[in-house]
């Protein structure tokens, strides 16, 4: 009896615990470099919910190339921008120490449904001051995101699912601009409201660093170059001639999102 159920353990039960095992380990270990080891939750049950973001951290580049700059004015310097976030304030600075960053209030949340449907808010609000009128301006917007998301397939290095594809249908951006005096009552708050549909093209990937239950750290990249032909001034002929100039912009972006 005993070797007749031993014989059905290594024959009938073995093999289904190592079928299991493995299937478990294909759909939960690590995708991106700093996910959980192991998971018993899907990586479609990981994303679904309410996600904030609370930090980030990235930098922009911008290449120009083309000019003669016959008067050694540096018009083909190329210019860095770093960029912090610490869930409240949104800061940009292009000295590298941020002892004077431009800074305003930042807000996302987003929301990932099972159906596949997603929606992205984007609040912020700005303060800027004119000391030539004496006043300053306060403009709020509201950004709103609806679209599809998936999961993309892996390819080379990249492993399947490591990448998130946000597909937008429509886009909402509310506006409010309030302009303050110095001296003597508010001016009438100006609103606006502009809707965008967007086709399946327009969107953004992100590269899941980590994909746990309670925290995502994603970072989005972007690589874009513009050519213009446009007029400078030469010594030598004494006139203006016509150069093509380049503008290339590298834009990098990691945030870290908190289930809420």
């Amino acid at each position: 009896m005993i070797m007749h159920v031993l014989r059905v353990y290594r024959f009938v039960i073995y093999p289904f615990l190592v079928i299991w095992i493995g299937t478990l380990f294909s759909s939960g270990c690590r995708k991106g470099p700093e996910d959980p080891f192991l998971s018993l939750r899907s990586r479609k049950a990981r994303l679904t919910g309410d996600w904030n973001v609370v930090s980030g951290y990235g930098f922009e580049k911008t290449i120009v190339s083309g000019w003669h700059d016959f008067f050694d004015l540096g018009l083909n310097d190329s210019t860095a921008v770093s960029m912090v976030f610490d869930g409240e304030w949104i800061a940009f600075d292009t000295s590298g120490n941020f002892v004077a960053p431009e800074r305003s209030q930042l807000s996302i949340r987003c929301t990932f449904r099972k159906n596949g449907i997603f929606r992205k808010t984007v609040t912020t609000q700005d303060t800027t001051e004119n000391v030539f009128d004496s006043h300053f301006t306060l403009t709020y917007a509201e950004q709103l995101t609806v679209g599809r998301w998936n999961f993309l397939q892996g390819n080379g290095d990249v492993k399947n699912k490591q990448h998130l594809l946000l597909q937008n249908d429509t886009i909402t951006t509310y506006y409010r601009i309030s302009r303050f005096p110095l001296h003597g009552p508010p001016v009438p708050a100006v609103d606006s409201t502009v809707v965008i549909t967007s086709d399946s093209t327009q969107g953004e990937i992100y590269e899941l660093y980590r994909l746990a239950n309670k925290e995502i750290i994603y970072q989005t990249t972007r690589n874009s170059s513009l050519t213009t032909t446009e007029e400078e001034w030469d010594p030598d002929q004494k006139k203006y001639v016509k150069v093509d100039i380049t503008r290339s912009h590298f834009k990098e972006r990691t945030f870290t999102m908190l289930k809420e």
